[in-house]
């Protein structure tokens, strides 16, 4: 394995988990989507450009076709999304 001075990133990248069990509660839904969004913003990307789309689909029919569509993955849908 190379040596490397600053383990940070390596650490944060071992230590990184993909969550597919979602709890169920209220929060702040504008701020954390607000506080999501910036963080996106700050990931670099070629040339600075930021190419990538981000979109927020809170209508219960539409989660179900993204199911179809990432090959019944249902974890897709369950990912909370509402206020109430």
């Amino acid at each position: 394995m190379v040596e490397i001075k600053n383990k940070s990133f390596i650490e944060l990248v071992r230590k990184r988990r993909s969550i597919r069990a979602f709890q169920t509660r209220v929060f702040d839904i504008p701020n954390a989507l607000k506080t999501m969004l910036q963080v996106c913003d700050m990931a670099p990307s070629s040339g600075g450009l930021q190419s990538f789309e981000i979109y927020v689909v809170d209508d219960i029919e539409k989660r179900r076709q993204l199911v179809d569509a990432a090959r019944d993955q249902t974890f897709v849908a369950q990912a909370p999304l509402n206020s109430k």
